[in-house]
């Protein structure tokens, strides 16, 4: 922490550092010539930064078709804007789609058809339906995750490109054929770009969805609601929909586990998270 007085030893003049932003990995702070007391200070807002992105429950949910003769035109809406809806900017968004190996092709298409038919555009301009990623550093994050899968062998279905116009637009992206360790697979890429996975049993499906470090949410989707409620009991994340995705209401907790941020909101267990327990320890006579 800074103090009055520096403990530091003697630094030479000219030199620069960069302090990373740990969510989009840019340069959070730069400091030319600076003392040992400055330093601490920017070092100080890097930590603080890093706590609140360490605090946000980002990442990460996923889908799983968990039947193969799901109707899958009759889901394919809803499952889009679960992914797409705010461009994919939304903490609970599902991020990747498991589909039994059977359906799968069936399932990147109609994804595929809604992608390539949706409107993108500024959000005041009529009849946009899907708008921009939020700045330039976090569109150079989403550009650099898609081209690191392509890379990997996955196939744009639709997209997998920037849009050629002004702004931070990115065209809403279907990927197939992805290597299930790709980091638009294990990471986040928190924007317009959905990875669809196919699956030969169930049991690998779930080891699959359970296999990275985080854990927000997920859905499961199938016509038998017992066997669907058996599939999502075994999912490891903070909340599990099924048939449907990020609905959420005001009076049931929201967290998530592993890596996907620390605390819950919503209801009394949200409340009580701001709440500061304070203790008296009174004697049952005077002077005892």
């Amino acid at each position: 922490m800074p103090t009055g007085r520096s403990h530091h030893p003697p630094r030479a003049r000219g030199k620069r550092f960069a302090v990373l932003d740990p969510a989009t990995g840019e340069a959070f702070d730069e400091a030319p010539d600076q003392q040992p007391d400055e330093l601490d200070a920017v070092v100080d807002r890097a930590h603080a930064a890093w706590l609140g992105w360490r605090a946000d429950p980002v990442a990460r949910t996923m889908a799983l078709l968990a039947a193969a003769d799901a109707d899958v035109e009759r889901i394919a809406d809803r499952l889009f804007w679960a992914a797409f809806r705010n461009c994919g900017q939304v903490c609970m968004a599902v991020k990747r789609v498991y589909a039994p190996a059977r359906l799968h092709s069936e399932v990147v298409e109609a994804l595929a058809r809604r992608a390539k038919s949706v409107v993108v555009g500024p959000g005041l301009e009529a009849g946009s339906e899907l708008g921009p990623v939020n700045n330039a550093p976090h569109l150079a994050r989403v550009e650099r995750c898609t081209a690191q899968a392509l890379a990997d062998g996955a196939r744009a279905v639709a997209g997998g490109h920037r849009l050629d116009r002004p702004g931070y637009f990115f065209a809403p992206t279907i990927l197939a054929d992805v290597p299930p360790d790709s980091p638009v697979v294990v990471a986040e890429q928190f924007g317009p770009v959905l990875p669809v996975l196919p699956y030969g049993s169930l049991d690998e499906a779930v080891e699959r969805t359970n296999g990275t470090g985080f854990g927000l949410g997920g859905s499961v989707w199938r016509t038998d609601l017992d066997r669907a409620e058996a599939v999502a009991d075994r999912l490891e994340c903070g909340t599990a929909w099924i048939n449907h995705h990020a609905e959420l209401s005001l009076a049931q907790p929201f967290a998530g586990i592993k890596d996907s941020g620390v605390g819950v909101a919503g209801g009394p267990w949200g409340l009580y998270g701001n709440l500061r327990p304070f203790v008296v320890h009174r004697p049952d006579e005077a002077g005892r």
